[in-house]
């Protein structure tokens, strides 16, 4: 004896041959299902097909009635004509078999025996009779989950159901399913047709977005518009009449969210431009977690029974409606110039209701600003001495007592006798449009002055250039003395001043370079805390002795990647903007750093909008305790033309936004007024190692190569020569690109190198590497600049050069760039 037990779904996995027959049954089903052929004639379908695919199994299907209490057989091609009357109709119930056991329970349910199987007690005999012994019954479930029914294999011998089987009720149920839930959706709608086109109201479905997702016969009858006509437009757009003093779609709609009923009058536009009432009730349909899906409305016409009230009411709305609508206010003034009519749009602009307005003068409203009220009068009489119209552009106050200023068109209204009995006004708030006109002189001088910035970039950036040249000649003689053994101690140590001197000079042109944007940005591993210690001492003489300046610095710190002349000018900038924003008085300025862990997407950053990534990073804080800013300031901070300092400055902040975007990192500003301000700088920790110095090579000894050098810069070509010549080598030297290629046309089968400056008047450093590759194209030329590589490299490709001499160089760098090209030959 083997009881019934549910089976949990298994995961079967057929071979090619099984999978194509059960996809076929599949697509068989389903096309039939699509074309809503006879329901019974599917399910015998499912049920033949699953008996021919499992040889030896008898099917059937059995469905529950509406209220799902009871089953009745619906397809059973082979069982026993008199078996299946015995269990033609079975309550849903565990003791009634192995189908009402699993729409019961609904999970599948195994009679391994029907001969000892409990659930069997009712229909036993019926089955044993019939020879019966095993039956598995899998739910027919909907796709809410209920129980539409139970699928069942009948087989001759006890036993359990093998993969097969399990796949096959499976796969029978689940199409069942389909086909029973798809059938009881079309009787649904059927019947629903059935009542929603017999009733005479006109009855309108829209979805949550307020557009027609269906209407009955009857609206066509009303509204003159065919369903097809009305899907997806929403009311308003086809028959809806949105007016003052007629309820308005967002108000009903508003008023279903918060109940679930709404009934009044509409007006209504019909397809042929009749104009009508309709009384509405509205309905609310909700899903099962209460959230609003769809709106119902139920609409009757009216329009004969109110149509004497409909005229008067609509003339008077529409009226109303242009004036209260219109982008110009509308007053008019009775003969004692007291306000009889004040616009809605009156009461946006001045701000007063007409409650307010209504018999009251302008001088009563202190409507006119006082520097105005001169012209004013004399406009009020020029309308009194005939003038029909009058337009005066004047300041005037709103309630709230901001002045703002109007374009106002006045016209006289006369009786019969010319006496004036009104004044209409008609009046236009220009304010922002003047305003737009200031800001677009003050962002003309704004551009202007942005060009100047412009011109003095490129200034500092020739001047940098040219005083590279200037700085080579003083490092690299300065070196070539130092070689003098002969040196007293005295005059060595001056060269070494010198030597000093020049290369912060050197630091100099670097910074100008990087602010003319000519310079690339050079990114090493730093330790923040070492480099704002570096210039501790810079940036306290930069501000006011009065202002305590304190430093909280954490040590250890890890690296991260960055330009330090570009961080040193960071800290800089954001120390002197706090000791601006202290003003005259005392305050104090407190810079920090340490190390932060941002675990998640972090939103509360000015810089990036889009949140700073989560990871590690080091932070910059200066705080001070000045006058501080609202939330308008800080939205505006970093604008590179804003500033709420004296005129010339601004851009500061903005320079330092440059810098941390130019860094990938972020900035979080903290402020309120009257309690200072904290800006915070995020920079993203160093993902690569710290790299060992390199290695520097030990002087090359070779010598009698023959260089080119072409240089228009005296100093520069005077040097370069001297050096060369020392170590050795045989120098022809050219003080333009003219002489150059001359001496390259002389010397071309000697000339092992040319040392070329990039600029130059004339025949420029392009017009000789183009003739210099013509002429011999294996020829080894070496650029130099006093601009970094990266700019030059915008002139030439890669290839066109074989090396690069950054200015300001020593006699060691000229050398060693020599060697690597003379070694490569």
């Amino acid at each position: 004896m083997l009881p019934s037990r549910s089976l949990d779904a298994r995961d079967t996995r057929p071979g090619t041959a099984a999978a194509t027959r059960w996809l076929d049954i599949e697509r068989r089903i389903v096309e039939r299902i699509a074309r809503s052929a006879e329901p019974g004639a599917i399910l015998d379908d499912i049920a033949r097909s699953i008996e021919s695919a499992l040889p030896g199994c008898r099917a059937s299907i059995m469905c529950t009635d509406p209220a799902r209490t009871r089953l009745r057989l619906t397809s059973a091609p082979s069982l026993p004509a008199t078996y299946a009357s015995v269990v033609e109709i079975v309550p849903v119930g565990p003791e009634f078999g192995a189908c009402g056991a699993a729409a019961h329970f609904r999970h599948r349910v195994v009679a391994e025996d029907i001969a000892s199987d409990p659930n069997w007690r009712t229909v036993r005999d019926a089955a044993l009779s019939h020879g019966l012994r095993a039956c598995w019954s899998q739910p027919i479930l909907a796709s809410d989950g209920t129980a539409l029914g139970a699928f069942a294999l009948y087989r001759s011998e006890p036993g359990r159901p093998g993969d097969d089987e399990v796949e096959g009720i499976e796969f029978a149920a689940r199409l069942a399913g389909i086909a029973i839930e798809r059938d009881e959706a079309l009787r649904a709608l059927k019947l629903r047709d059935a009542v929603f086109n017999e009733i005479s109201d006109a009855i309108i479905v829209v979805d949550a977005e307020l557009r027609i997702v269906d209407c009955n016969a009857s609206v066509e009858s009303i509204f003159g518009w065919k369903r097809e006509q009305l899907l997806g437009k929403t009311p308003p757009d086809v028959f809806s009449i949105e007016e003052d003093g007629q309820p308005r779609s967002s108000e009903i709609v508003e008023h279903l969210r918060n109940g679930h009923r709404w009934r009044g009058d509409r007006l209504f536009r019909a397809k042929d431009g009749r104009v009508g009432i309709r009384e509405s009730t509205a309905i609310r349909i909700d899903d099962p977690s209460g959230k609003p899906t769809a709106y119902v409305s139920i609409n009757r016409d009216v329009t004969d029974q109110r149509s004497v009230e409909r005229e008067a009411r609509l003339h008077a709305l529409q009226l109303q409606y242009h004036i209260d609508n219109s982008l110009i206010a509308f007053i008019l003034w009775d003969a004692d110039g007291r306000v009889r009519r004040w616009s809605q749009h009156a009461e946006r602009v001045f701000g007063w209701t007409a409650e307010e307005a209504l018999g009251k003068n302008a001088t009563e409203l202190a409507m006119i600003h006082p520097t105005d009220v001169v012209r004013v009068r004399a406009a009020a009489a020029e309308l009194a001495a005939g003038s029909r119209r009058v337009v005066l552009t004047n300041r005037n106050v709103t309630k709230q007592g901001t002045t703002i200023e109007c374009v106002w068109h006045n016209s006289a209204l006369n009786d019969e006798t010319g006496k004036i009995v009104s004044t209409m006004s008609l009046v236009l708030d220009v304010t922002e449009q003047h305003r737009a006109e200031l800001e677009r002189e003050e962002l003309r001088g704004k551009m202007l002055q942005t060009l100047k910035l412009e011109s003095l970039g490129i200034l500092a950036g020739g001047v940098a250039h040219d005083f590279n040249n200037l700085l080579t000649g003083i490092l690299g003689h300065a070196e070539l003395l130092l070689e003098t053994e002969s040196l007293s101690p005295g005059a060595r140590s001056s060269l070494g001043s010198i030597q000093l001197a020049a290369t912060r000079a050197a630091d100099l042109t670097r910074q100008m370079l990087a602010y003319a944007g000519r310079a690339a940005l050079d990114r090493t591993l730093l330790d923040i805390s070492s480099e704002v210690r570096d210039v501790e001492v810079l940036i306290a003489s930069s501000i006011a002795k009065r202002i305590d300046l304190r430093f909280t610095l954490a040590d250890d710190l890890p690296p991260i990647e960055a330009d330090r002349a570009q961080l040193q000018q960071l800290a800089m900038n954001l120390v002197i903007n706090a000791a601006e924003a202290i003003g005259d008085g005392d305050g104090e300025v407190v810079v920090s750093t340490w190390a932060w862990t941002n675990p998640t997407l972090e939103t509360g950053v000015e810089f990036p909008h889009d949140g700073l990534p989560a990871g590690r990073y080091v932070v910059l804080e200066v705080r001070d305790d000045g006058c501080g800013m609202d939330e308008a300031t800080i939205k505006r901070i970093f604008d590179p033309f804003f500033t709420t300092k004296f005129t010339g400055r601004g851009l500061g902040l903005a320079a330092a936004l440059g810098i941390v975007r130019a860094h990938r990192g972020g900035v979080r500003v903290l402020s309120q007024i009257g309690r200072g301000s904290s800006f915070r700088v995020f920079f993203p920790v160093a993902t690569r190692e710290r790299e060992a110095p390199p290695t520097v090579p030990p002087p090359s000894t070779e010598s009698g190569a023959t260089v080119l050098v072409v240089d228009d810069e005296p100093v520069v070509l005077e040097l370069a020569t001297a050096v060369l010549v020392r170590r050795g080598h045989h120098v022809l030297a050219a003080s333009s690109g003219e002489r150059g290629l001359a001496l390259f046309d002389e010397h071309a089968d000697e000339i092992d190198v040319v040392l070329l400056d990039v600029t130059m008047p004339r025949v420029g450093a392009r017009e000789m590497v183009d003739a210099l590759r013509k002429r011999r194209p294996t020829a080894k030329i070496v650029l130099s600049s006093g601009y970094a590589e990266a700019e030059v490299a915008r002139q030439f490709a890669r290839g066109e050069y074989d090396g690069f001499l950054s200015k300001p160089y020593s006699p060691a760098g000229l050398i060693a760039g020599l060697d690597a090209i003379l070694a490569a030959r």
